[in-house]
């Protein structure tokens, strides 16, 4: 049976990169997002380098219902997905009660709700197939708290902390669960967040999507729980168990700056 690999938030960026190295190691792949002309780009360009399965499906995640309606199509198709790649969701660099609530929502049913239902639905099989893999993307800032970009701070903490209860809860189904966190790094996040004008692309190391792609390829592979991407992040998660929350979230504010003070 073929292994399929399903990776969401998969039209650029680390999603894009994730694509890429699993086609390389001969997964055939199911890709979601929204934009269905750039998964078309992205499996034209697979398709000339690898011979593999290449399956792009345009659904927007922050409606949980459409995950009901991706898996029910994938079981039409007769697809089973042995690896579940959470990678999509945003960030917003905001103050919060100025903010768009609308958007402070979409955040929330993307990077907890859309991640916490696609490993429920998908987990659940893996664990009656006794065999399976899922990789959640959190970040460096699920060790602090995050002034003016709150629920995407406090998003990756949710993210953190089920990735490794699930792990516990998934390992006698012989189910991999695996989370990585990675610094700063260079694709339309950037943008996206509207952090320009903040510290964090400013002054800390950036990594390259393809880099922090193989990281987390290679935590699935190794079956590791937690892996952060580079020394820097490594360095940094150890620093917060020596400082108060009163310092690091102090730390957090710095590196974000207030959007409405230019």
């Amino acid at each position: 049976m073929s292994k399929y690999c399903l990776i969401t938030g998969a039209s650029s960026g680390i999603g894009k990169e994730f694509a890429t190295i699993f086609a390389k190691n001969n997964y055939d792949l199911v890709l979601v997002a929204r934009r269905k002309e750039k998964l078309e780009e992205i499996k034209e360009e697979i398709n000339k380098k690898y011979k593999v399965d290449v399956i792009i499906l345009s659904y927007d995640l922050t409606n949980l219902d459409n995950i009901d309606k991706l898996f029910k199509e994938l079981k039409e198709k007769n697809i089973v997905i042995h690896t579940l790649i959470n990678n999509a969701g945003f960030g917003y660099h905001s103050n919060f009660v100025n903010s768009d609530y609308n958007k402070q929502q979409a955040l929330i049913d993307l990077n907890i709700s859309c991640l916490t239902k696609m490993s429920y639905v998908f987990g659940k099989e893996m664990s009656i197939n006794k065999e399976g893999q899922i990789l959640n993307v959190a970040s460096i800032a699920a060790y602090m708290s995050g002034a003016f970009a709150s629920t995407y701070y406090a998003s990756k903490a949710y993210v953190l902390s089920f990735s490794e209860a699930l792990k516990e809860e998934l390992k006698q189904c012989n189910v991999v669960v695996s989370c990585i966190c990675p610094g700063p790094t260079k694709t339309e996040f950037e943008e996206k967040a509207a952090l320009q004008d903040s510290n964090m692309f400013k002054t800390l190391p950036v990594m390259k999507a393809s880099r922090v792609a193989k990281i987390g390829y290679n935590a699935l592979k190794r079956k590791r729980t937690l892996v952060h991407c580079g020394a820097f992040v490594k360095f940094g998660a150890f620093l917060t168990r020596f400082f108060p929350r009163c310092i690091t979230r102090k730390v957090g504010k710095s590196v974000n700056k207030d959007p409405l003070k230019k």
